[in-house]
């Protein structure tokens, strides 16, 4: 009777995964649909925000993770957008309201670095990405496309050294520190030079490690990191076992040349 049981439990679970699986493909295409047609950041919020009237309140939402600086005027927005507790993360790249890139990706938890990507679309405007990747590539003396661009703004990262419980050295931590040791400055100028907020501060970290050690930093890249520090873009951090909190990394520095 138990075996029995048991096999009716597994069948009955089976299909309840494999109807939320669909479902979950279903609402993936709904939101996909409305981005893909918008090129304004605040209509789209608005759209997003109707939408998830559809779906039962309190298992929906949208929110603004954050609406970050990421040079020459143009930010990088993350909306998180949650359908009967199906997690959507939205990335947007857009100047006055206009999107030139945008990108959508399905977690089973956006909060977790590692968490598997079910679903992922973008769009971008390449034609009018264009001037601002030649400005770009021309003040972090890289060659960033397009590509590269929808990759890194829609990632999803932590900046942390010490994280979680008994606040312990975190993978990314030990890898900047061992990039020090070796004195790797090409992969710590690769991430100074990523679309990614929170990969530049690591690269910042880095070359922090290097100075203690009385390593010489080349005068551009001083410049770059001061440029990135002025900018003092909102920063996902984790203090403790509290991950994706917005932080200032550079406030006190931002001050200081202020004043």
């Amino acid at each position: 009777m138990a075996p029995l049981r048991f096999k009716l439990i597994s069948i009955f679970l089976f299909f309840h995964l494999q109807g939320s699986a669909q479902h979950a493909k279903v609402y993936f295409k709904v939101a996909d649909s409305i981005l893909m047609k918008e090129n304004s950041s605040t209509r789209l919020y608005n759209k997003l925000d109707t939408l998830k009237s559809r779906f039962m309140p309190s298992r929906s939402s949208v929110t603004i993770y954050f609406n970050r600086n990421i040079d020459f005027g143009y930010k990088h927005e993350r909306i998180n957008l949650r359908l009967n507790l199906e997690n959507y993360q939205i990335d947007l790249f857009i100047i006055n309201d206009t999107i030139y890139a945008k990108t959508i990706r399905h977690f089973f938890n956006p909060y977790e670095m590692e968490s598997e990507t079910l679903e992922f679309h973008f769009s971008a405007d390449t034609l009018n990405l264009s001037g601002y990747l030649k400005k770009r590539n021309k003040m972090y003396n890289s060659t960033k496309t397009a590509s590269d661009l929808i990759k890194e703004i829609s990632k999803y990262k932590v900046f942390a050294f010490n994280c979680g419980f008994g606040s312990s050295k975190t993978k990314e931590g030990k890898y900047i520190e061992w990039l020090a040791e070796e004195n790797n400055t090409t992969d710590l100028i690769k991430m100074l030079q990523s679309f990614s907020v929170e990969d530049q501060a690591y690269g910042i970290s880095g070359f922090e490690i290097l100075k203690r050690k009385g390593y010489p930093t080349p005068l551009e890249i001083q410049n770059l990191i001061r440029q990135i520090k002025r900018r003092n873009s909102d920063t996902i951090t984790c203090s403790g076992c509290s991950s994706g909190l917005i932080t200032k990394l550079y406030s006190n520095y931002a001050s200081k040349v202020k004043q």
